[in-house]
């Protein structure tokens, strides 16, 4: 411990030391740092730790930094994006010798060969590993993947691949891609487990992607060796959203996640999707319908939704559930070849009706409304990580460290959903504002170190002390070696010993 302390005390290089000492403006700060905590068993580091195991190691272990083994990198990206520092602010934070340079995580998140999808998998397969310690029991909870997209919206029109999209929130065309997010609820946690990106090519010949063809030639370009994963993310910009679904619940499924339904917004609701899960034994989809043009069959007849509300308004009672405060019928139909089950559903105080479908014809009204509750947690993960991870503000040209960058702040969040089930907190944003406080906690206790080592070296220096000499002393006169931790130290040391060692 002492010869840790001494090394840079006896480094002449004064600006090593100097770094530590910046940015204790605030009292408060010291106070709240030096009262007496339990042990931070959940911090980020020690969370990070749980979800390294011997596969997820082995896997890290393909993949090549400069100067800095992977999961090093990983981990210090982990905390630069909870910390919402960008690299350049990350690395000068460590001071003149931090563990890697810049060139080290950009090279990182640009490289089109480490395999982010690949990743983000291991760590959700470690999440349901690590979950299974948990007091919580779920087998009786319904198990959900839950998809849908949301609006990135960017700066720069020389980002790779970046188009005009249709902002459904603000109903407005904005700069950016559409994020399609597969996320998967346990009853307990709720966590992502893949992703893509999507641009948008528009109906306009003349403003290919809405840019003029002089912007669209001018946006950034690299070459990405064939079927490397950079490549295959790139192709999927072009893909249809609903391709891209199916191939990420299919790779869900085959990875050994188990879910009772699915559920989409009406957007997604579609004969392709249908017949996807139509197939897949002891599992449903559920999900919003447009009040449109798609033809339902019953006996002899096929019309669109519009009738069958008319035909159920004829011929049967409407019925009432008080629980949740609605009038709805009940309508088995066929559609496309497949039986389904339609709820047209009427809340107080609202003239219009909603229809909502399933393939699960034994499912009743309450119950299918329950279920699709559940699809309200993605709008939250969408929300959360906005806020408190910066998802979609990542601005590099490159497409690879868009992708690296979303898969990052995915895996951040699973930690912090881990935290909060074990913890029991109630909601993601609780558990973030504790992880900002461990991570403000961890720079101050570095900067007091700092301070301590320059108030030391400066006593050494004013008394013309040898510091080899001194440490000499130390280690060899346990008395004196007691009364200098005990003087310099006290209860701080007596508190962070063990961290410090």
């Amino acid at each position: 411990m002492y010869l840790v302390i001494f090394e840079l005390v006896r480094n002449k290089n004064t600006k090593k030391m100097t770094p530590q000492t910046k940015g204790i403006k605030d009292l408060h700060e010291l106070k709240e740092f030096l009262q007496n905590d339990s042990e931070k068993e959940f911090s980020l580091v020690s969370l990070f730790k749980w979800f390294s195991c011997k596969q997820t190691d082995e896997l890290f272990v393909r993949f090549k930094t400069k100067g800095i083994s992977f999961n090093e990198a990983i981990l210090k990206l982990i905390l630069m994006t909870v910390g919402q520092m960008t690299i350049f602010r990350g690395i000068t934070q460590d001071g003149d010798s931090p563990i890697a340079g810049k060139d080290a995580f950009y090279g990182l998140k640009n490289n089109p060969l480490t395999d982010w999808r690949m990743i983000v998998m291991a760590m959700v397969i470690r999440f349901e590993a690590l979950k299974k310690h948990s007091v919580i029991q779920t087998e009786k909870i319904i198990r959900c993947l839950i998809a849908d997209d949301t609006a990135m919206q960017k700066r720069g029109k020389t980002l790779e691949g970046i188009s005009r999209i249709w902002d459904h929130v603000f109903h407005r065309s904005i700069l950016g891609f559409k994020g399609l997010v597969l996320s998967f609820w346990d009853g307990v946690s709720f966590i992502p487990v893949d992703f893509s990106l999507h641009n948008e090519k528009g109906k306009n010949p003349a403003k290919p992607y809405g840019l003029s063809k002089k912007v669209a030639r001018e946006r950034y370009n690299k070459k990405r060796p064939d079927n490397s994963p950079g490549a295959l993310r790139k192709k999927e910009l072009e893909k249809s959203k609903i391709t891209s679904l199916i191939e990420m619940i299919d790779r869900t499924l085959k990875h050994g996640i188990k879910a009772e339904y699915l559920l989409v917004d009406s957007w997604f609701m579609c004969e392709e999707l249908l017949r996807f899960i139509f197939v897949k034994p002891g599992m449903f989809i559920l999900g919003m319908c447009k009040m449109g043009n798609a033809k339902y069959d019953l006996g002899n007849k096929s019309n669109d939704s519009k009738y069958w509300l008319r035909y159920c308004k004829r011929s049967m009672k409407v019925k009432r559930s008080r629980k949740i405060g609605a009038h709805y019928y009940i309508l088995d139909v066929g559609y496309k070849g497949m039986q389904v089950r339609l709820f047209f559903s009427q809340y107080r105080n609202q003239t219009t009706w909603n229809l909502l479908l399933t393939d699960n014809r034994k499912l009743s009204f309450d119950e299918a409304i329950r279920i699709y509750q559940i699809r309200w947690g993605i709008e939250v993960f969408f929300k959360e990580t906005k806020q408190y991870l910066r998802l979609g503000k990542c601005q590099s040209n490159d497409f690879d460290a868009q992708i690296a960058d979303i898969s990052i702040i995915m895996i951040a969040y699973m930690m912090m959903s881990l935290k909060k089930r074990f913890q029991v907190y109630d909601t993601i944003g609780g558990v973030f504002r504790e992880i900002q406080h461990e991570l403000i906690e961890a720079t101050l206790s570095e900067k007091l170190f700092g301070i301590f080592c320059e108030l030391l070296r400066n006593v050494l220096s004013r008394f013309t002390i040898d510091p080899n000499e001194f440490i000499t002393v130390m280690l060899q006169d346990e008395t004196l070696n007691e009364s200098i931790i005990e003087l310099l130290a006290g209860n701080i040391w007596k508190n962070n010993i063990s961290n410090v060692a």
